[in-house]
């Protein structure tokens, strides 16, 4: 399977405080699909599927700023 790639984040930010809802687009995201902002993951049950080219999720807290958001599946 393809590695997921991610498109955007809508929003494009959120509290430091975690728990914005936030969509994320792009392309080859499976139901098994790992989130992380900045690092920390966004547990599995605020983790919601949609389909290939969307995932919903809670963000988790973290410290003020950017930061790098990434998708994996299967270990990529």
């Amino acid at each position: 399977m393809p590695s997921p790639v991610l498109l955007a984040v809508v929003p494009s930010h959120g509290s430091f405080l975690g728990g914005t809802a936030a969509a994320l687009r792009g392309t080859n995201f499976a139901e098994d699909s790992v989130v992380r902002f900045g690092g920390s993951l966004v547990q599995p049950r605020y983790t919601e599927f949609a389909d290939s080219h969307c995932i919903n999720v809670a963000t988790p807290a973290g410290n003020p700023g950017d930061v790098d958001v990434t998708v994996e599946s299967n270990g990529v």
